[in-house]
C-alpha cells in the first residue's frame, strides 16, 4: 500500500481515530494494537506487539492483544483497512455474537474472514497453540475449527471492502463521498 492504513483519512480524521470513536460510542472498551508506540494516540488504550509474536503481521497484534488485555476476555478485532465498517455494522456483529462459539465471523466467497470478528477466549488460546506449532495464519486457525464458528452475513457486502491498495482506497473515498451527499 505504501502508507500506514491507520493514518489514512476517509471520514475527516485518521481511520484509527474514527474507528476508535465508532467503537467507543457503542460503550465498548477499546484498545488499539500497535507494532510500536505511537505518540499520536496518547490518552487512548493501546497494546504493543510482544517480542514473542513480532513479525507476523495482524497475527502478532491479535496474540499480543489477547495476552495484554486478558486471556479470559472475548475480543472484537477490526483492521484499519475497513473504512466502511462503522457503527451499524459493529452493532450487528456484537448483537450476533455467540459466546458458545469459538468466534463470530463473517464469510465472503465461502471463506471466513478473521476481521472484523469477535474471537472468544478459547479461540484465542487455540490461535496461540497454533502459533507455537508453527502455524501462522489467522484464517487457517478459524477454518480448522469451522464447525465451532458462528458465521454471519454482513449488513452489506460493501462494508467488508478492504482498502488494501491505493486504488481500493480511492474507490472507497468516492463511495463515502456519495453517501455524504
Amino acid at each position: 500500500m505504501g502508507a500506514d492504513k491507520a493514518w489514512m483519512d476517509y471520514h475527516g480524521k485518521p481511520q484509527v481515530i474514527w474507528l476508535y470513536e465508532q467503537l467507543e460510542s457503542l460503550g465498548l472498551e477499546v484498545w488499539i494494537s500497535l507494532q510500536r508506540e505511537a505518540e499520536k494516540l496518547a490518552g487512548r488504550n493501546t497494546v504493543q506487539d510482544l517480542p514473542a509474536f513480532r513479525g507476523h503481521g495482524p497475527l502478532s497484534g491479535v496474540l499480543s492483544a489477547a495476552q495484554q488485555v486478558g486471556a479470559d476476555t472475548a475480543c472484537l478485532f477490526i483492521g484499519c483497512d475497513y473504512p466502511l465498517f462503522g457503527e451499524k455494522e459493529i452493532s450487528h456483529l456484537v448483537s450476533a455474537r455467540n459466546p458458545n462459539a469459538l468466534a463470530t465471523v463473517f464469510s465472503r466467497e465461502g471463506r471466513v474472514l478473521p476481521f472484523p470478528a469477535i474471537w472468544e477466549p478459547e479461540m484465542l488460546a487455540c490461535l496461540e497453540s497454533d502459533f507455537h506449532a508453527g502455524h501462522h495464519s489467522l484464517r487457517r486457525s478459524l477454518e480448522d475449527r469451522a464447525d465451532r464458528l458462528q458465521v454471519i452475513s454482513p449488513l452489506s457486502a460493501e462494508s467488508l471492502q478492504s482498502a488494501d491498495t491505493p486504488e481500493a482506497a480511492a474507490a472507497i473515498r468516492l463511495q463515502i463521498g456519495r453517501k455524504a451527499e
